[in-house]
């Protein structure tokens, strides 16, 4: 009977100290997520970024690996430089042969920015014209550990969403 006594109260404690651990690994998780979020807040401000794209999610559902074709979206300050692909359905063909998402040297117009506290990421919103002549309306979702989302709308085609990860423009 001393034994097992002796055996409950050392599985008690067993216990007791793993969910005391388990409950200590969440904090500081949730630590290192809120420093995370802090320094993409920083580093963010400044908007001066590159997103590479390495998967295009198309209205109707198709997932397309973009690991191997060249894509960019570069941001300085209120302008940006994009080529990005497009697959999906075009409302209003153009003769310029024209088919993936082409914007140079253009300035956004409506631009928003709202972080998320609690799921620490922000959501960047603004609107800019390509070089096809069409609205693009563009939202950027971007987590804390810099892996980001873009969806773009467009006055002329279906809608497209980009994953992939924002980094630091190098400066020239």
């Amino acid at each position: 009977m001393k034994y097992l006594m002796i055996l409950v109260v050392i599985l008690g404690s067993v216990q007791v100290t793993a969910a005391q651990s388990r409950a200590e690994k969440k904090q500081k998780k949730k630590e290192l997520r809120a420093e995370s979020f802090q320094e993409l807040k920083e580093f963010f401000e400044g908007r001066n970024f590159r997103f590479v794209a390495d998967w295009a999610d198309t209205q109707k559902g198709r997932r397309i690996n973009l690991m191997s074709n060249p894509n960019s979206y570069i941001q300085k300050g209120d302008t940006i430089n994009a080529n990005l692909p497009y697959f999906g359905v075009t409302q209003v063909a153009t003769m310029s042969g024209d088919v993936g998402i082409n914007v140079e040297n253009m300035l956004l117009e409506g631009e928003s920015i709202k972080y998320n506290e609690k799921k620490f990421r922000l959501v960047y919103s603004f609107k800019v014209n390509s070089t096809r002549g069409e609205m693009l309306s563009c939202v950027f979702t971007i987590q804390a550990n810099k892996s980001a989302t873009l969806s773009v709308r467009s006055t002329q085609r279906n809608m497209i969403s980009f994953s992939g990860k924002v980094s630091h423009l190098e400066s020239d």
